[in-house]
């Protein structure tokens, strides 16, 4: 079977996501072939145009999810043994679905499974956490060079306090970075807090030892009625951009719960309540203006379309003011 197979998505009702997914395989399948995805109930998938995101991926005739529980990908090239990565969206339910697994099957075009990994673990819905990923920001891209990087997550509603929500407290937050690029951290004031409303354990609210990642521990145990007030969070801080990039290019941003000490360390530790994956950036790709799918591109864009004109109507306005009487 499919070796290294996993799939990451943030399991929080009602809110659009990115649902991640990894393998590895060990099969030629020619051209015509399909990847079939086989989802939980509930979770909605949507995968057309820029809901498709091919991180390493041969060139594909498209994703089609009018099964919302059967998505296809048609793979209009050869499938050569190799890691592969690609992401869809999904929304998911408020209640978990009954079987809560999902499967990954490579077909060739004849309809036959060449390859595949069943029965991977779907996320747990964690009902009381409203929270969306922040589009990923970067400066440069070149190889071998810094580059800072931004991070973060918008919280939509407060977090839940420990009354309401006792195993759903988020005490740790975790940056994971792809494998080969290295932060830059030395020292807590390389590290930017974008938003400073965050209550932090002090004095040492920072892990930057491991290069390959970053730990931030909150202080939301003051009182019981401590949270995470709605707002964006980011993280800024830089990085060593690696040569070559890696094929599993995806950053992830995880939350995780009170538990033992180290046990927030990586993205399979089970005190993580949730895990962002956002696809890293390629050599030399200019960074977005810092708003993506996740933050419903659309809406903004029709919104700033909307102010432009406006502002363009009443530049012409004041010109027509403006010119001397006759």
């Amino acid at each position: 079977g499919m070796a290294d197979a996993s799939v990451t998505y943030p399991g929080i009702p009602g809110v659009l996501a990115r649902m991640v997914w990894r393998f590895r395989s060990q099969v030629l399948v020619g051209a015509g072939g399909y990847l079939q995805l086989s989802l939980p109930a509930g979770l909605s998938p949507v995968c057309y145009g820029e809901y498709f995101e091919q991180i390493a991926l041969p060139r594909s005739g498209g994703c089609n999810s009018q099964d919302p529980t059967n998505v296809i990908i048609d793979l209009s090239s050869t499938m050569v043994p190799s890691e592969y990565a690609f992401a869809i969206y999904v929304t998911p339910p408020a209640s978990p679905p009954v079987r809560n697994e999902i499967s990954i099957r490579l077909r060739d075009r004849l309809g036959q499974v060449r390859d595949a990994a069943i029965g991977l673990p779907a996320m747990p819905i964690r009902e009381k956490l409203k929270i969306r990923a922040l589009d990923l920001h970067w400066t440069s891209s070149k190889p071998r060079r810094p580059s800072v990087i931004t991070i973060g997550f918008e919280a939509l509603d407060p977090l839940p306090d420990i009354i309401v929500a006792p195993v759903q407290q988020v005490s740790e937050i975790l940056i994971s970075l792809p494998v080969g690029f290295t932060h830059l951290v030395d020292r807590v004031t390389d590290f930017t807090i974008v938003n400073e409303d965050m209550p932090f354990a002090s004095p040492t609210f920072l892990d930057f030892m491991q290069k390959d990642r970053l730990r931030i521990t909150l202080n939301l145990n003051r009182t019981s009625w401590t949270t995470l007030k709605s707002g964006s969070y980011s993280f800024r801080f830089s990085v060593l951009i690696p040569d070559p990039l890696p094929i599993f290019n995806v950053w992830h941003l995880s939350l995780c719960m009170p538990s033992y000490p180290g046990s927030c360390n990586r993205i399979s530790d089970p005190a993580v309540l949730v895990t962002f994956a956002m696809p890293g950036f390629g050599f030399n790709q200019a960074p977005i203006g810092g708003y993506g799918i996740a933050s419903h591109a659309a809406d903004r864009f029709c919104t700033w379309r909307t102010v432009l004109s406006l502002f363009i109507a009443l530049t012409w306005l004041g010109l027509g003011f403006a010119q001397p009487a006759r």
